[in-house]
């Protein structure tokens, strides 16, 4: 969808469901369109670290961080 927040929501329900790469690619998405404070950033770390993809997800948390400033 072009509706980011709606990308949003595809991606924690992908999260809820254990679908790590369908959340990481609908946050990647969502993230690229967004000003997200922090939330969205510390979700893709989540389904990252799911991945495997920690040094990934250690730097979507930073930008989350710096984010929420």
């Amino acid at each position: 969808p072009d509706n980011v927040l709606a990308r949003f929501g595809l991606a924690n329900e992908a999260l809820k469901a254990g679908e790590w790469e369908e959340a990481r690619a609908q946050l990647e998405v969502y993230l690229s369109k967004y000003d997200d404070e922090g939330n969205g950033w510390g979700r893709l770390a989540e389904a990252l670290e799911k991945l495997g993809r920690t040094d990934e997800a250690r730097a979507a948390l930073e930008k989350g961080i710096a984010a929420s400033y």
